[in-house]
């Protein structure tokens, strides 16, 4: 007796179990489930992943700067920024779809890790990031930071030499690895940076192989896919989105996604990736979010106003470099490969037309991904295929270069008059950092155009620093250094307000992300000012439950 009630009991029990956990399994899933990841009181790592119905998807997959607290050193923020860059919060091969703002790496960065960890969903993104994301992501490939095993020449190592050359270093069986003969090869399995620090090999610098970046994209590509904007796309019943420019860089969206619960009721949420403003020089003014339920919104200046003299540093900016060149200064540009370089190459080109006595000054510009870009930016000009720019900037330069000519190599001999535009933006490595040199002559004139980390040469420039160190080399500061704030692509706190001006205060739920602590916070106290009554900051790693009406 006593064996049989023991036996109901415990059927019961297990009955009374799978029903409870049915239950609240089917509860949660009809539950909107966000978990920010990344950008969370941070500029970098975007990554953000919204569940519904046993659905998941990713907005953004963006890699990690050495960004944070300027007191502790460059070298080990890096540090920290490379071992986030070679991990996922999430099982890759669990995510149904990526859907991409745009092609700057902190926001497409880990798509190389995403796919390598399983991986096999479709990546959206708009028609501009199409045209960018393989230019990006290969250069981003070249340069991560990912276990690999490495093949490198012996012959090459045994050519090495610490100020001139590198080692090519291969990785995915590329026509040049194949032709390395066995007795001239050696592989080393490892970080790239770790190979390069390790005091065991007689090198110190590898230069990674771009046609094994480019067979390792390849992996990428054909995930890829070019949707429209402003067209809604039906991912399934219960999600569909829709893109919206944001005007930050060619491609650049906000994405709406549409989620429908039970009886009808749906929410929309939007995610605007970054917002441009009305400083730019090639593309129009932003234009507001439609009316939505729930906001993530970038705050990369927090409350922060324009002053109006930024709105007047344009004209500055070509009158310094009239200046300059009058001067036979040498006129050095370090600038980023995607957009910066790019309206550098404009203004240039509009500040020497208006002056006939300085047309023949040489312009070089040496990075090969930032001239691939600016080739794409020829084309969109010639062809109007996706609209990017203001349309006085198709009519002004329809029978004519959006660019002046220039030289694609980096020059044998530096001398003024000259304009040089090189990567890095920070000139922290690349060709900027091969002419930091050049800081100790007078015949020097620096344009800071862009963000520069407080760890990096462009950070110390900026802070006025008379003399550097970078690399176990000290540099001599005697150049002129000009700084320009009008370059930026990202909105102040009077275009966040413009983006939002068909929401209702009182019902709309923001969510303040890409920014660093103090800027969000800021930005969340001004909102509220303003009298949007449900203002949050995204915090990392915590869920974000959304339901629906009864």
């Amino acid at each position: 007796m006593n064996d049989k009630y023991s036996m109901k009991k415990l059927c019961f029990e297990i009955l009374f179990f799978v029903i409870f956990f049915t239950l609240n399994v089917f509860s949660q899933n009809n539950n909107i489930t966000i978990i920010p990841y990344g950008a969370t009181n941070e500029v970098s790592g975007s990554l953000t992943e919204i569940e519904y119905k046993w659905t998941k998807l990713l907005i953004d997959c963006g890699a990690y700067y050495p960004e944070g607290d300027p007191s502790i050193s460059l070298a080990k923020r890096e540090k920290i920024a490379s071992e986030k860059n070679q991990k996922l919060p999430f099982r890759a091969k669990d995510i149904d779809c990526l859907l991409l703002t745009h092609a700057h790496l902190d926001h497409c960065g880990r798509i190389p890790l995403l796919v390598k960890s399983g991986f096999n969903g479709t990546i959206y993104v708009s028609p501009g990031t199409k045209k960018l994301l393989k230019i990006m992501l290969v250069m981003q490939i070249r340069y991560d930071n990912l276990p690999r095993k490495w093949t490198f020449s012996t012959k090459s190592i045994k050519n090495y030499d610490n100020d001139v050359k590198t080692v090519k270093g291969h990785w995915n069986n590329c026509k040049w690895q194949q032709k390395i003969a066995y007795s001239n090869k050696i592989s080393i399995a490892g970080k790239r940076k770790d190979i390069e620090n390790e005091n065991n090999y007689s090198f110190n610098k590898i230069s990674p192989c771009k046609i094994c970046s480019q067979i390792e994209y390849n992996s990428i590509k054909n995930l890829v896919k070019e949707i429209p904007y402003n067209k809604e796309i039906i991912f399934n019943k219960n999600i569909s989105f829709k893109y919206m420019r944001t005007e930050h860089i060619p491609g650049a969206s906000a994405i709406m996604l549409t989620i429908k619960g039970n009886e009808k009721n749906e929410k929309n949420i939007i995610f605007s990736g970054d917002i441009g403003n009305d400083l730019e020089i090639l593309y129009p003014k932003p234009k507001p979010f439609p009316k939505s339920d729930i906001i993530f919104i970038e705050s990369t200046y927090g409350n922060t106003i324009r002053d109006n003299i930024v709105y007047k540093e344009e004209q500055k900016f070509k009158n310094d470099l009239i200046k300059a060149l009058n001067n036979n200064q040498l006129v050095w540009i370090p600038s980023f490969a995607l957009d910066r370089t790019q309206k550098m190459l404009l203004m240039v080109k509009e500040a020497l037309k208006s002056n006939p006595q300085l047309k023949s000054t040489p312009v070089y510009c040496p990075s090969p991904s930032a001239n691939e870009i600016t080739k794409l930016y020829k084309e969109e000009l010639e062809t109007k295929e996706h609209v990017w720019f203001k349309s006085n900037v198709y009519l002004k330069y329809q029978h004519s270069n959006l660019f002046l000519n220039y030289s694609r190599k980096f020059p044998k001999k530096i001398k003024g008059p000259s304009i040089i535009i090189t990567t890095s933006g920070m000139m922290e490595s690349a060709f900027s950092e091969n002419l930091l040199t050049e800081l100790s002559k007078t015949r020097t004139t620096v344009f800071i155009v862009g963000y520069q980390d407080p760890g990096t040469p462009g950070g110390f420039l900026k802070s006025g620093k008379k003399e550097l160190s970078w690399h176990d080399k000290k540099y001599l500061v005697n150049s002129t250094i000009n700084s320009y704030k009008c370059f930026s692509s990202h909105t102040d706190f009077m275009g966040s307000l413009n983006i939002l001006k068909k929401q209702d205060k009182k019902s709309i739920n923001l969510y303040l992300n890409h920014g660093e602590k103090s800027a969000i916070s800021n930005k969340k106290k001004s909102f509220i000012q303003r009298g949007f009554k449900n203002v949050n900051i995204a915090q990392k790693n915590k869920k974000i439950v959304i339901r629906f009406n009864k």
